[in-house]
């Protein structure tokens, strides 16, 4: 249950409702908490709708009283709703309406009645040992308060803060999503802040290992899978947003196929040479575990490297299936590559994006970290999705535990630690310079 919701430090929603639904003020300003939350959960601006889920809702609001009181906050301006709703697919977004939109929040104790109804709905979920291993490293996180406030701009106060400020109060969340991933108060935290972190009551400094070129290394890993499987792909495995590992559940298919779940683990049956992959799909991998998709993309498209990787997710990889010169372009290089993401997206164009959240997932959490818990759980381990951080003491073992799990896949990402540390005070490899540009899963140090 929350300790505290986040309330509007400069108004007195009471004043704003209708006489008769003054007595549910506990339950607006858990809907303002919810908004306002959740946008910091999905990492988003005050101008943004955030989707929320009626039945939730409801849950927490009553029934009776629920849409009643929506409809009063949203005529006093207290929020807004983007009233669009595709039943299975979108919720009512839900935004901050214009008395609001510059306020800031502060904690106030959780009103008993509204903590009786969550615990009902918590007692329902349960978690399995690697996120209950990660959400306690969570619990240890601090991080340097004023120094992280006074790095932002005025203009980003509004958007920003709050993260912050819910890190200052102790105020942790942790939350595994259905496609594995977990998402906390260190997943939300905008990157520019990650570097003022600390971990432990020796509050030492994180440092992030990550992935170059993740999102399409990660389509590799798919690719593997795909092709360690007689050209069939097989669902890595679906989590519950509960935690509980379940049957893929009609209508979540995959490839235009429905498939056995794996336990939590990514299994390979039989590991081919990658000599007998296509030749298009070893050219591919063999891009993204050096980081140089994006440049070769940059090249056929002749543009930047940061428009090549736009247009790479734009019109390639996360797109509706359509035709387009990127997309043909890309076809002409790599067509085995394109047909394994065509496959991906033959039911629901967003399989493609929740395959590679699997894949992501099965390596990261359930493979490096489930490691890690088990073999070294003194190791602290904080994760933002596909990076895995930990404290200057402990960073050899994590990412020697990393590498091994990619290379149970026979495949050598190029690895990298935060940039913060590049440039920054006390910089872990700060008398090797060019080391801190990469490390491939090999072990070999990548000078640049």
């Amino acid at each position: 249950m929350p300790q505290s919701l986040y309330a509007p430090s400069d108004l007195d929603v009471k004043s704003h409702l209708p006489e008769h639904l003054r007595r549910y003020v506990p339950e607006a300003l858990y809907m303002l908490h919810v908004i306002e939350c959740r946008r910091v959960f999905y990492s988003e601006t005050r101008t943004e709708y955030v989707p929320l889920k009626a039945e939730y809702l409801r849950n927490v609001m009553t029934r009776q009283n629920c849409k009643s009181l929506v409809d009063a906050m949203e005529a006093a301006k207290l929020i807004e709703c983007d009233h669009k709703c595709i039943k299975g697919q979108k919720s009512f977004g839900y935004r901050l309406g214009p008395l609001l939109n510059t306020s800031t929040f502060r904690p106030i104790p959780t009103p008993k009645r509204i903590n009786k109804r969550i615990d009902k709905i918590d007692m329902k979920k349960s978690t399995l040992p690697i996120h209950l291993h990660l959400d306690h490293h969570v619990h240890q996180v601090t991080i340097d308060y004023e120094d992280a406030k006074n790095s932002l701009t005025l203009d980003e106060l509004a958007d920003k803060l709050l993260p912050l400020d819910m890190i200052q109060d102790r105020a942790f969340w942790f939350t595994p999503d259905p496609y594995g991933r977990v998402h906390s108060n260190i997943t939300s935290l905008p990157s520019k802040l990650r570097q003022f972190v600390r971990l432990g009551e020796k509050r030492s400094r994180v440092h992030f290992i990550d992935v170059v070129n993740s999102q399409p290394f990660f389509l590799s890993v798919v690719l593997v899978n795909h092709y360690n499987n007689a050209s069939s792909l097989k669902s890595f495995y679906s989590v519950a947003a509960n935690g509980n590992f379940k049957p893929q559940q009609q209508g979540e298919r995959e490839g235009g196929e429905e498939h056995a779940h794996y336990d939590g683990q990514f299994i390979i049956p039989k590991l081919i040479k990658r000599l007998d992959y296509p030749k298009d799909v070893n050219d591919y991998i063999r891009l993204t575990e050096s980081g140089q998709l994006y440049e070769r993309l940059q090249q056929l498209w002749n543009c930047d490297r940061d428009r090549a990787k736009k247009l790479f997710f734009a019109f390639v990889l996360y797109c509706r299936k359509f035709d387009n010169d990127y997309r043909e372009s890309f076809k002409a290089n790599w067509p085995n590559v394109l047909g394994v993401i065509d496959q991906l997206k033959s039911k629901d164009y967003r399989h493609c994006g929740q395959m590679l959240q699997r894949a992501e997932s099965a390596v990261v959490i359930h493979g490096a970290c489930e490691t890690l818990r088990q073999t070294a759980p003194q190791s602290p381990l904080l994760t933002i999705h596909d990076s895995i951080g930990t404290t200057e003491e402990h960073l050899p073992q994590v990412l020697d535990v990393f590498k091994a799990a990619f290379k149970g896949l026979g495949l050598s990402p190029r690895l990298k630690i935060g940039e913060e540390l590049r440039n920054g005070p006390g910089s872990l490899y700060k008398a090797r310079p060019g080391y801190m540009q990469g490390i491939d899963a090999s072990g070999a140090e990548m000078a640049v």
